[in-house]
């Protein structure tokens, strides 16, 4: 390779470093207390899989992400989270999830050598009882579930999908006392037919053990699929 070429390629390192370093900066460069983690977990019943992932950022969850170095790390149930960057979330540590953990802890060392253990409980609502359900387009729909979502913010749906898995529609549902309830003005906007359905749950919460800046984690979890038929 040519002199010129090479000094093109450095050149074109250099940038894309730099570049990549402006999303992130390295653990041992920031006050340790300005630390925000936001941890994020996702199962999917259906297929038995889903992932976690952790991401640092400096002061709040807006901030810029942090690369932990030297003493730093995060484990999930006892295993290292690798690293790597993101163009979208900047430094991330994740893990793929081929089967459902018997539980849900991480544990972060920042460069103090301080541990933070956060040990969340998981909650995957599904409807209860039979996989075949009818609702009536003009009627409120209420079913049973199991469980109860917690968190300081908790949302769900109700996603549709046709006969070729296309999802088609995302229903809200309201969750209370074991029950899914989907008014009559959100039962009229689903097109009469028979679908798959898939209840999709999100909780949020900054209730975790972390240093001065705080931090948050979030729980998006899919139920087993179901039949669902919308009737006049």
């Amino acid at each position: 390779m040519s002199c010129l070429k090479k000094g093109v390629v450095w050149v074109i390192s250099c940038m894309v470093v730099s570049c990549a370093s402006k999303h992130y900066v390295s653990s041992d460069r920031v006050e340790q207390r300005v630390i925000f983690p936001s941890y994020e977990i996702k199962y999917d019943y259906e297929q038995q899989e889903g992932a976690v992932q952790v991401i640092f950022h400096v002061d709040n969850h807006s901030g810029q992400t942090v690369r932990l170095k030297g003493e730093s790390k995060v484990t999930f149930n006892d295993t290292c989270l690798e690293g790597h960057y993101s163009k979208e979330d900047g430094y991330v540590y994740a893990r793929s999830l081929n089967a459902l953990p018997s539980r849900w802890c991480f544990i972060y060392t920042n460069n103090d050598r301080q541990q933070f253990k956060n040990t969340f409980r998981v909650s995957g609502i599904d409807m209860a009882g039979k996989r075949d359900i009818t609702f009536r387009k003009h009627e409120a729909a209420v079913f049973a579930t199991t469980g109860a979502l917690r968190g300081e913010e908790t949302s769900a749906r109700l996603l549709l999908f046709n006969n070729k898995g296309q999802q088609i529609t995302a229903i809200a549902v309201t969750l209370r006392d074991r029950q899914g309830w989907i008014t009559p003005e959100a039962m009229l906007a689903v097109p009469e037919g028979h679908y798959t359905g898939q209840l999709s749950t999100t909780c949020y919460s900054s209730d975790i053990k972390a240093m001065d800046r705080g931090g948050a984690y979030e729980t998006r979890c899919l139920s087993k699929k179901m039949k669902i038929h919308i009737v006049k």
